[in-house]
């Protein structure tokens, strides 16, 4: 895990927050999010951290389909 987060860091301090993200949030990958938070829903709470990470990315940061990922996001919030 360290050799991840040294070289996210490293990517953020050399190219800045836009240039270095990536992953599904940034491809408009929303099945993939939604395997995400199927995986940590049994974890509590998880899946509205997740949610508010990937909502504050889409509000600050280069994200792709945002329509679709606001729709897997939405049934997030839906469930109480």
């Amino acid at each position: 895990l360290a050799p991840i987060l040294q070289q996210t860091v490293r990517n953020y301090l050399e190219k800045g927050a836009a240039a270095a993200f990536t992953g599904p949030a940034r491809r408009g990958d929303a099945d993939t999010v939604a395997a995400h938070l199927r995986a940590i829903k049994r974890v509590p709470q998880a899946s509205e951290v997740y949610a508010a990470l990937t909502r504050a990315a889409m509000q600050r940061l280069p994200v792709s389909k945002k329509r679709e990922l606001d729709r897997v996001l939405s049934r997030t919030s839906n469930k109480g």
